[in-house]
């Protein structure tokens, strides 16, 4: 059937009247416009849905996108720092037992105070959960 169909249509594609049909520029304006519609209509589709997304709060896939790739690249960081630890762990365990001691009080901020934790009502953490407060609303307002 598909066959037939396509014979019919190299039959009436060489026939005069359509050459003359396809002279018209009217007729060749309208088959221009036919042949980018499907363009049109996607690029439309796409534009709304962004515009619909970020009025709904909603992710889309370029925001995962973009969330995947800096995941991945957290991910190769946290390997290399685990990488950078088993050496230096590989290095303390080679030197001498007076040597880590050192190296560890090199490393590590002396003081003489604890620190102190944040309680759960203490001023500290209330000032932080304001300014990640402050950031996630940066973020969704623009």
């Amino acid at each position: 059937m598909f066959g037939s169909l396509l014979d019919k249509g190299k039959a009436w594609a060489t026939s005069p009247q359509a050459m003359k049909l396809m002279m018209n520029p009217k007729v060749q304006k309208a088959m221009m416009m036919a042949m980018q519609m499907p363009g049109t209509v996607r690029e439309e589709v796409t534009t709304r849905t962004h515009k619909f997304a970020s009025y709904a709060d909603l992710v889309t896939r370029k925001d995962v996108q973009v969330l995947t790739k800096h995941l991945r690249k957290l991910e190769r960081e946290v390997a290399r720092l685990n990488r950078e630890l088993e050496k230096a762990h590989e290095a303390a365990a080679k030197a001498p037992a007076a040597a880590p001691t050192e190296a560890v009080s090199a490393h590590t901020t002396s003081t003489s105070e604890p620190k102190k934790e944040a309680t759960t009502g203490s001023p500290e953490k209330k000032k932080v959960k304001r300014k990640v407060k402050r950031k996630v609303v940066k973020k969704k307002t623009v």
